[in-house]
């Protein structure tokens, strides 16, 4: 009887140990959001301009671009504003670092 009490605890116990090695393989991510003046198809034009510039390889989808490198990821999702305008969210994610997926999200922010 006490085995089975003993066993959930030091169960427990492992899990918390094993924490940090968990943390430690997640990707980095940081966000922003910037207003377009112009429709959803006016802020995909701009993500694929992006892109180009950028020559990385890619996907599209609907509302979205999605950009690849070989240590991270990054997304610009493009939704429509009631006032005709559209507003670009993008999302940028880093095997290591979270300031390299700041200060990208800072430099597309700033050419948006």
């Amino acid at each position: 009887m006490k085995i089975i009490k003993f066993l959930p605890v030091s169960f427990l116990y492992l899990l918390c140990l094993n924490t940090p090695v968990f943390a430690q393989s997640t990707p980095r991510i940081s966000s922003g959001e910037v207003y377009v003046n112009s429709s959803t198809q006016g802020c995909l034009a701009r993500a694929d301009r992006m892109l180009q510039k950028l020559r990385v390889r890619s996907t599209k989808g609907k509302y979205h671009r999605t950009g690849h490198y070989r240590d991270g990821v990054f997304r610009v999702v493009c939704f429509p504003t009631r006032t005709g305008r559209s507003i670009a969210m993008i999302f940028a994610a880093h095997n290591n670092s979270q300031s390299v997926a700041n200060s990208f999200i800072n430099r597309v922010l700033k050419d948006f």
